[in-house]
C-alpha cells in the first residue's frame, strides 16, 4: 500500500505542472483516497522515515561522507532503552543531530524500527544480520529487541555456522543463550564438524560449562576435547578442561583409560573409586580433588521417543559374503543428458502425513565392494574378509521437500562400503497433518550398490506400513529416476529408514 501511495506522489510531483486544473484535482484526490485507506502503522512508518512529527535525528555510519541521516521519536526512544533515556537527558548531550559512528547505517534503522513498532517490517533471513541486530540491541539495552533477534539466530544457526557465530560473540548474553539452546539439541553433529577444532579455548570453556547436551555420555565430550587438543597440539590443554568435563560420572575402565595419563596418582584412585562405588559414592564423603569437575550428576539429554519406517527391511540385507558370492550387486553408472551434464541414479520416498510428526533422520545404505580383501601374513593368505567397512566421501545427496518448502540433509555419520549412514536435519522438520513429503537420494558417482530393487521395497513397504505404522504414513510411493526414465521400480534403492516422533495435536 505504502509503496502505490508513493509512487503515485511522485508521478504526481513530476508532471503536476503539466496537467489540467480537472487532471490535478482528481490526482489528488486519488492520493487522499490511497492515504485514508493506509493503516496506522503504515502511515507512522512513512512519516518516521520522512522525519515527519518526529523530534530526535540521528546521523550513522563510520564514515562522515556516507553516513544517512535517520529520525526518531524521543517518546519512543526513551521508554524502550535505558540508554536512549540517560543519554537524552544528560547535560552532555549537544542540541541538535546525534552522531553515531559505530553502527551500520542498515542496522540502525531496523533498531529504530523495532523500538517504534515493537517488529520488523520485512523478516530478518541472513545471520550476520541478526547477529549485528543482536549486538546493536545489546549495546543500547532494547531487552525486547534482543529476545527478538535470539529467537531469529536460532532458527537461522546451523552446524556449519554456530562455531564461527559463538566465537566472536559468546559474551553477548542474546547471541550465547540461541548458541547454547543451538548445542544442547545437536551437540555430536556440531562436536564432529571440523570448525570446532578451530575455536578458541575460551569457547570450548564455556561450551563445557552448558548443563544440558544431546550426548550419550560425557565419553563424548572427552573424546572430542582431546581430538582438539591434539589438532592444536597442546595435550596439557585437557588438564584446563577437567574442571568442566565430569568425570565422575564415567562408567567403564575403557572411557577411564582416555584420560589416565593426564591424571595425577590421587586423582586417578579418585575416579576409580567413583566407578566402583557409583551407587552408594555419596556416603563414601571423598574429597573431590581440587582439578577436577565436582559435579556427578550426568547432562546428556534424554533423546525424543523416534520411531522408525522401515523402508528396507532388515530381511533384505544380506551379509556381505553372501551377497559376494550370489552376486546380488548391481552397477550404477552416469547417464549423460542432452546438457552434457552427467546424471546418477536418483531414489525418491513420498508420501503423505496421516500424523502431526517430526522428521529428524534418514538412513542411506553404502556402496559395496565386489571383492573380498584377502589378508597376507609371511607371503600366504592368513584370511579373507568379505565384510569390508572402508570408509569414503560421502557420495549421496539428500533433501527433502515438507509441502512444497525445501531442507536439506547433513551428513551425520561416516560413509562405510557394506554399511550404512545416516543424514539429519540441522533440527527436526515439522511435518503437519496431511502434509505432502518427499525425500530424494542423488548419487553422485559410479558405483555398486545391493540389488533391493524400488519394486521388492514398494511391496514389502505396503504389508509392513499396513500393520505397523498407526496410519502415520498415507500413500507411500517409492521409485527412482535411472538413466532418464522416471517411475522406474528395477533399479537398486537406497533410502533405508526414516527416523521420526509423533506430535501431540493438541499444542
Amino acid at each position: 500500500m505504502f509503496l502505490v501511495w508513493f509512487s503515485t506522489r511522485i508521478i504526481d510531483n513530476l508532471i503536476n505542472d503539466k496537467l489540467p486544473e480537472k487532471m490535478r484535482l482528481e490526482s489528488r484526490r486519488n492520493e487522499k483516497f490511497l492515504w485514508n485507506n493506509t493503516s496506522y502503522f503504515e502511515k507512522k512508518r512513512i512519516a518516521l522515515e520522512n522525519g515527519e512529527h518526529t523530534d530526535c535525528t540521528f546521523i550513522v555510519g563510520p564514515n562522515d561522507e556516507y553516513a544517512e541521516v535517520i529520525h526518531a521519536s524521543k517518546f519512543d526512544l526513551v521508554l524502550a532503552s535505558e540508554y536512549f533515556d540517560r543519554m537524552l537527558k544528560s547535560p552532555f548531550t549537544a542540541p541538535g543531530p546525534i552522531r553515531v559512528k559505530k553502527a551500520e547505517p542498515h542496522i540502525f534503522k531496523l533498531l529504530i524500527e523495532f523500538v517504534h513498532f515493537n517488529s520488523l517490517s520485512t523478516p530478518l533471513t541472513d545471520l550476520n544480520e541478526a547477529v549485528q541486530l543482536a549486538k546493536a540491541a545489546d549495546e543500547y539495552l532494547i531487552e525486547e529487541l534482543g529476545d527478538f533477534c535470539s529467537k531469529q539466530i536460532y532458527e537461522l544457526l546451523t552446524v556449519e555456522t554456530i562455531w564461527t557465530t559463538l566465537s566472536t560473540n559468546f559474551r553477548i548474553r542474546f547471541i550465547s543463550s540461541s548458541c547454547g539452546k543451538f548445542l544442547a539439541e545437536h551437540t555430536e553433529m556440531c562436536i564432529s564438524h571440523s570448525s570446532f577444532l578451530r575455536i578458541s579455548v575460551e569457547v570450548l570453556d564455556w561450551f563445557l560449562q552448558l548443563r544440558e547436551m544431546n550426548i550419550q555420555s560425557e565419553t563424548e565430550l572427552i573424546r572430542a576435547c582431546l581430538k582438539y587438543c591434539r589438532y592444536n597440539n597442546n595435550l596439557q590443554l585437557m588438564r584446563f578442561f577437567l574442571q568442566h568435563l565430569r568425570l565422575m560420572t564415567l562408567t567403564s575402565p575403557e572411557d577411564f583409560e582416555l584420560i589416565s595419563e593426564l591424571l595425577t596418582p590421587e586423582e586417578s584412585i579418585f575416579i576409580l573409586q567413583t566407578m566402583l562405588h557409583s551407587r552408594c559414592f555419596k556416603d563414601l564423603h571423598l574429597a573431590v580433588p581440587s582439578a577436577l569437575c565436582p559435579i556427578s550428576e550426568e547432562r546428556f539429554k534424554s533423546p525424543t521417543n523416534y520411531q522408525t519406517l522401515e523402508v528396507i527391511p532388515k530381511s533384505k540385507i544380506l551379509g556381505s559374503r553372501e551377497l559376494i558370492e550370489r552376486r546380488l550387486y548391481k552397477k550404477i553408472v552416469g547417464f549423460q543428458g542432452v546438457s552434457g551434464n552427467t546424471y546418477f541414479t536418483s531414489c525418491y520416498l513420498h508420501f503423505t502425513t496421516g500424523r502431526y510428526i517430526l522428521i529428524n533422520e534418514i538412513e542411506v545404505m553404502c556402496k559395496v565392494y565386489t571383492e573380498p580383501k584377502l589378508i597376507f601374513r609371511q607371503g600366504q593368505v592368513k584370511r579373507v574378509v568379505f565384510d569390508r567397512q572402508d570408509e569414503y566421501n560421502c557420495n549421496i545427496e539428500l533433501e527433502m521437500f515438507v509441502s512444497s518448502k525445501k531442507y536439506i540433509a547433513r551428513q551425520k555419520t561416516a560413509f562405510r562400503t557394506n554399511s550404512s549412514a545416516i543424514f539429519a536435519f540441522d533440527e527436526p522438520v515439522f511435518a503437519p497433518k496431511g502434509s505432502k513429503v518427499g525425500v530424494s537420494a542423488i548419487l553422485t558417482e559410479s558405483c555398486y550398490y545391493r540389488e533391493i530393487t524400488a519394486e521388492s521395497v514398494k511391496r514389502e513397504l505396503s504389508i509392513n506400513n499396513n500393520n505397523e505404522s498407526e496410519n502415520v504414513f498415507e500413500d507411500i510411493a517409492v521409485f527412482l529416476c535411472e538413466g532418464g526414465r522416471v517411475n522406474s521400480h528395477r533399479g537398486p534403492y537406497f533410502i533405508k529408514s526414516l527416523k521420526y516422533s509423533l506430535v501431540d495435536a493438541s499444542f
